[in-house]
Order: structure tokens, then sequence, then C-alpha cells
């Protein structure tokens, strides 16, 4: 009868869909104030809408929300406030990585450690790693070489909810904008199951013979839960028309 009971049971369990998806509010406290935002993410696509605040840049105000379906690798912005939207990828970066022409980028290096946690949140217990990724940028100004060093070192806890997406929303925060050493964190932090529901990021850069410029922000994932999702979501909505920013405005 127990056997019966117990059958009965996986069968159900397995007749009962599961939630897929996943929705939780990210807070962050940085050099340029605090930020809130709500994510949405299933398998590798993920929708995040920022809330207004004098804590923006221009670019964040104008487009507050950011679509992808390909865990980052390609990220749709829309702008509300005229329904339009623009693509960019991790092949292309606004701006440029430094100051000078023809930039150079100089011994790429990503690690990924684990260290031992005993952190409990929300009753779950946590994995604790720690990111650190570096570069150094070579560039001309006239006849002179300059270098500029770039890094980021991050804290990151990761809890296992049950419904997360791949590494996805939680990797552009991490990233230096340097293909070379983006493609690096892209790929160790995809051997990471779970969900990073605090991060503690150090970026530094420093020219030679300069000093060095820090700056640090610290992240917490706000009441995370399974839920299912429309993939309308993660879609460019129909009334909305494809206009490219215009270079050099103000935020670019």
């Amino acid at each position: 009868m127990l056997r019966i009971g117990f059958a009965i049971l996986l069968l159900a369990m397995s007749l009962t869909p599961l939630k897929a998806g996943i929705t939780y509010q990210l807070r962050s406290n940085g050099p340029k104030g605090k930020l809130e935002c709500t994510v949405w993410a299933e398998g590798s696509a993920y929708r995040v809408e920022t809330e207004i605040s004098d804590s923006l840049s221009e670019f964040q105000r104008q487009y507050p929300i950011v679509i992808s379906t390909d865990a980052g690798r390609t990220r749709r912005y829309l702008r509300p406030e005229d329904k339009t939207w623009f693509e960019e990828s991790s092949q292309t970066v606004r701006g440029s990585i430094a100051i000078g022409a023809n930039p150079r980028v100089q011994e790429p290096k990503v690690a990924l450690i684990e260290e031992s946690s005993d952190e409990v949140i929300g009753g779950r217990p946590t994995r604790q790693f720690v990111l650190k990724a570096s570069c150094i940028v070579e560039s001309d100004i006239d006849t002179e070489e300059i270098r500029l060093h770039k890094s980021v070192t991050a804290l990151l806890v990761v809890a296992n909810i049950g419904c997360e997406p791949e590494v996805a929303e939680q990797l552009e925060r991490l990233m230096l904008g340097i293909r070379e050493v983006d493609e690096g964190i892209r790929s160790k932090l995809s051997s990471i199951e779970g969900l990073i529901v605090h991060e503690t990021i150090s970026r530094t850069e420093r020219y030679e013979g300069g000093l060095p410029r820090t700056f640090i922000i610290n992240i917490e994932v706000v009441n995370p839960h399974c839920v299912d999702l429309n993939r309308a979501l993660f879609a460019v909505p129909k009334d909305y028309r494809r206009q490219d920013p215009i270079k050099g405005a103000p935020g670019q």
C-alpha cells in the first residue's frame, strides 16, 4: 500500500508543471548612489527593468529596459518614451576602452576560486566564490605608448533556488567591456550552479605612472521566487521601431 501511495505521489509530481522561470529584485549601492531593478529570467533569456532615479546615467534613463535571449551575448535596449529600441552584442562596446589610438589588449587573466562558506540566506545554504579578472591596454598618443591596467575583483555568494537561469543577467555587471577578458569571465561563471544572491564588486583602473581609481559596488538579490513567465517578456513589442542611439549623445 505504501508503495502504491508513493507511486501515485511520483506520478502526480511528474504531471505537475514545474515553474521554469524566476523573478527577483536587485538592489545595488555604489559611487553613483542606489539603484533598484526587477529581473525576470528563464534559461538563457532575461529582462531587466530599472527603476528611474537620480542615480541613473542619461543612457539608463532613456533605456531602462534590457532584454536578451542568448545569455547576454546580444542585448536589446528598449526606450518606452518614444517606443524605440536598438541592439548591441558582446562583440561591440560603447565608448573606448582606453584613451589614445590603436588600443592593444595584453595579459588578459581570469580566475575563479571557490571558498568555504557557512552563510545561510533565506534558509538556504550558500557557496562563495572570488572572481578576479585583469588586463593591460596599450595605446598610442602621438609617439608615446601608454599602458592602462584594468581589473575587477568580485566576491560572489550563490544559493540554489531551484529555477535558476543560465548565468545571464548576472554577467553584464561583472564585465570589463573588453572581449578578450569578458569571454573568460563568461566561461568561468558558466560553471557556477545557482543564483548569485550577493555581490561585492571592486573595479580598479590605473595608468602607469598615475594613481589608481577604485570603485566598489554592493548588490543583493531580494525575494527570488520561481514563476511561470510569458515569453513575450523577452521580445521587443510589435509597436516599437528600431533606431540606433545618436553617437556622442549624453550618456553614450
